[in-house]
């Protein structure tokens, strides 16, 4: 009995997809899903059926007074086809470690390295209700004073966050936002983190799709500017690999890509998102360097190693070593120590570690870079 109850539900589903999905305007990008007809999640008789205004999913019936319609908003935003010049060709391959959070050092040490990454978070003001504001960071004369490196480091701006983060980037006016990014002269932006969620019944597969399409949106408009943008690859079905791997084989200005593995904690998860990665890029014929956040002292031996295994370099992106020294841990031992010493021993470290992976992986970058170190540090 459950046997054909439950054929029959799939024959349903199926007659659904056939004859529902392909009336959706994100059908082309979607390609069809089990969530059909992707309307609200909530029942009728729930509270919450079409209160828009407190749901932060887009689903198709989503509408908010002044805004655009699901169909509307689909239609608005750029598609990964549109997004526009890299502007890769000056950038170079980034060196294997690059620290993030650096603004952390002490005020009367200095960080001398090639790159740095800043974190959205740093760069803008937000509540969980209204959109993003510039933060005093954004509009201060000089970034890179903030960030404790010297005028000749090249900085990379990380468009990662929480959820609630980036819908309120995505909420503001952002020409001021990239006008600021012009002025401090950036050399390199990572594309947004927007999240995808496993699709089911109170996850409509219209949601993903958009998120997908908010990306390519926030590429089209970095190029606009002429920003250097590195894209974040992300997917939600074999589709989206194939579509993915299509578009990078016609832009052969990219170069470099990025992957956030921040929401997989275990390695098994990070390693089943790699190999759906490298699938993607094995079908460009064309080795890439992937510049990886979401890991740590622990796991970038095997992310570095997995991806070279597939042909491709890794630039490892993360704040452990500058977290670790804060908090006063050291990366060589559990002993604390002191955090004078400390900025400077952890990131030396890890620079040096990465270095002697790439080495022993034959790994060769064009340019080379000089190692980490921190200057004003006490001795050691």
């Amino acid at each position: 009995m459950r046997d054909r109850s439950g054929r029959r539900d799939q024959g349903q589903l199926a007659l659904r997809m056939t004859t529902e999905c392909p009336k959706c305007d994100a059908y082309t990008l979607c390609g069809g899903a089990s969530t059909v007809p992707c309307e609200c999640v909530y029942a009728r008789s729930d509270p919450s059926h079409k209160q828009c205004g407190t749901c932060a999913l887009w689903c198709r019936e989503r509408h908010l007074p002044g805004q655009r319609s699901y169909a509307e908003e689909y239609q608005f935003l750029t598609s990964l086809q549109g997004t526009g010049d890299s502007f890769q060709d000056a950038l170079g391959i980034l060196p294997a470690f690059v620290p993030s959070k650096v603004e952390e050092i002490p005020i009367d040490q200095r960080l001398i390295a090639p790159w740095v990454a800043i974190e959205l978070r740093k760069l803008l003001t937000s509540t969980t209700k209204s959109a993003a504001r510039l933060s005093g960071v954004a509009l201060t004369q000089s970034l890179r004073a903030k960030m404790r490196v010297s005028d000749e480091t090249s900085l990379i701006v990380l468009l990662h966050g929480n959820d609630n983060l980036l819908e309120r980037f995505w909420e503001m006016d952002r020409q001021p936002f990239y006008q600021q990014l012009l002025k401090h002269n950036i050399n390199a932006i990572m594309g947004t983190t927007f999240s995808l969620y496993n699709e089911g019944r109170l996850r409509p597969a219209s949601h993903n799709v958009m998120q997908l399409r908010r990306h390519s949106h926030v590429l089209h408009e970095l190029s606009s500017y002429g920003l250097t943008y590195i894209p974040n690859l992300y997917l939600r079905a074999v589709k989206d690999e194939v579509e993915l791997a299509a578009w990078l084989r016609d832009r052969t200005d990219i170069r470099q890509v990025a992957r956030d593995l921040s929401m997989n904690k275990t390695w098994r998860a990070k390693e089943v998102e790699l190999d759906l990665l490298a699938r993607a890029l094995d079908r460009t014929a064309r080795n890439f360097n992937v510049l990886v956040t979401g890991v740590s002292i622990g796991t970038y031996r095997e992310v570095v190693s997995h991806l070279h295994k597939n042909g491709h370099t890794c630039t490892v992106v993360t704040p452990d070593p500058i977290m670790k020294a804060h908090h006063g841990r050291n990366l060589a031992s559990r002993e604390a120590g002191s955090r004078t010493t400390l900025y400077q021993r952890n990131l030396e470290r890890m620079d040096r570690e990465i270095r002697a992976l790439d080495q022993q992986l034959g790994i060769r970058r064009t340019p080379t870079y000089p190692g980490l170190a921190v200057a004003g540090a006490q001795a050691a």
